[in-house]
């Protein structure tokens, strides 16, 4: 009994130690004392049109979905129903394309462990999927069945 008060003793001389020599007490300053940093943009320099002009096509797809948004008549989330019940898959993200000045929402699916893009057009409501490809692995699969 006399050894265990003795252990007992030590263990909270060494952690008494340990907290007062700040061991145990975070290394970063609170963020509560560190002033906020505003984030603000730059015009490009010399090095930096690609990134200048990055950010204008950004603006510009912006600027066309903003456009587009209000006269969709399928919403996204509709869309990924409608893609998840036409695949019979789980939607893993999904966004708006603008292609030819027409809005177009594809849907990433998880179908059989295999990840497959759905296209849903906002007018009709119609999902279509990527035609497969003749060299692609079903088409071998299916091949090598009727060679028998």
């Amino acid at each position: 009994m006399k050894h265990l008060t003795q252990w007992i003793l030590a263990l909270l001389a060494v952690a008494a130690f340990a907290s007062l020599s700040g061991a145990w007490t975070s290394v970063h300053a609170p963020a509560s004392q560190e002033p906020k940093k505003e984030r603000k943009l730059e015009k490009p320099g010399a090095g930096q049109g690609a990134s200048a002009r990055g950010g204008q096509k950004r603006a510009e797809k912006q600027a066309a979905i903003k456009k587009v948004l209000p006269t969709l008549k399928t919403s996204l989330s509709e869309a990924i129903v409608l893609a998840e019940k036409e695949t019979a898959g789980k939607a893993f993200t999904a966004g708006i394309e603008i292609l030819d000045g027409k809005a177009l929402i594809q849907v990433n699916l998880f179908v059989n462990d295999k990840m497959v893009v759905a296209s849903v057009d906002p007018e009709t409501k119609k999902v279509t999927l990527p035609a497969k490809k003749e060299g692609a692995e079903e088409g071998e699969a299916e091949g090598g069945e009727g060679g028998g």
